[in-house]
């Protein structure tokens, strides 16, 4: 289960929104969500809690658009495609029901609750009339896995670098950017098949995020440390959770754990993942933050998919 977090803007209205939706005040839900939507983009949960309350509402139609609007944007989100099911049954549309469950086979997505829709199904008649034009086209569109580029800062961290690039096996692309490093750390980086980018270090953490951001080549961004491994379920666990959850101008934050840290305790999450998309860049000396033209904040989602497991180690060992 995953939840939104408290500390961003927006978090307030999907608070709201979630209240109101658990009240019954289906209007008041969808009038929070409406700000949401607009500002960030039709990200699943939103869409998905927006849809509910629609049916709710007896308004099929209206569910419909939202949740169309939410596979344009994360076709391979199998909640949504449940739920279109489900939307689809209401309005007496049963074979568009089934194809909705049938997308989800075909892309093998994760969908907890389409063997319960699919046994409601049974006995339903077939036939009707045709797709929409929008949903047939949703029905037959690519929509290849996500391909995800991790991107590291490293300088000296040859003890263990190794670590965490073999935890990132399964990537799509590994991009390090030394900030200086002795042959030990590059040769690493090579031998696990990075490409490696030199960075002249200019105490400005977001201009080296920035310089490793301008090599990436995938569609999702995977920020990760060399004294970190990702765990949990590995790069498979990080797709899972795109799947899932990701749309709009979204940020995932696993829980970070620290492994030998004097002071204890996990970390609150902090946001790791987000899609590579024009104008969108690091701000930040210290602590780089991912943001839009304007810079425009990301909304943060905390997940649970996956985990980052972090190495304590001294403050002036760190980049």
């Amino acid at each position: 289960m995953s939840k939104q977090s408290v500390d961003v803007p927006g978090a307030a209205q999907w608070l709201e929104a979630s209240a109101a939706y658990g009240r019954g005040e289906w209007a008041a839900c969808l009038s929070a969500l409406g700000g949401l939507v607009d500002y960030y983009g039709p990200a699943p949960g939103w869409i998905l809690l927006a849809a509910r309350a629609r049916l709710h509402l007896r308004q099929a139609d209206p569910a419909l658009a939202a949740l169309r609007l939410g596979l344009v944007e994360q076709p391979r989100c199998g909640k949504l495609w449940e739920f279109a099911a489900v939307a689809w049954m209401q309005k007496g549309h049963f074979d568009m029901a089934r194809a909705c469950l049938h997308r989800i086979r075909t892309l093998d997505l994760p969908a907890d609750e389409a063997p319960t829709i699919l046994q409601r199904l049974q006995g339903r008649p077939t036939g009707g009339p045709k797709a929409p034009q929008p949903w047939r086209l949703l029905l037959t569109a690519a929509a290849p896995a996500p391909t995800i580029s991790a991107c590291l800062i490293v300088r000296d961290q040859s003890p263990r670098l190794a670590q965490c690039l073999t935890s990132l096996q399964g990537v799509d692309e590994l991009v390090v950017m030394d900030t200086g490093s002795n042959a030990d750390t590059v040769a690493i980086a090579t031998a696990h098949g990075a490409r490696i980018g030199p960075f002249l270090w200019c105490d400005d953490v977001s201009a080296a995020r920035n310089a490793a951001l301008a090599m990436a080549t995938a569609d999702w961004i995977l920020v990760i440390d060399a004294a970190e491994v990702l765990a949990g379920g590995g790069i498979d666990a990080v797709r899972r959770s795109l799947d899932l959850h990701a749309g709009g101008r979204q940020v995932l934050a696993p829980v970070i754990t620290e492994v030998g840290d004097p002071t204890g305790g996990d970390q609150l999450p902090n946001g790791r993942v987000f899609a590579r998309k024009p104008g969108r860049h690091f701000i930040g000396r210290t602590e780089a933050q991912p943001v839009d033209e304007g810079e425009r904040p990301l909304m943060r989602l905390s997940v649970d998919e996956w985990t980052l497991r972090r190495h304590h180690q001294p403050l002036d060992s760190a980049v």
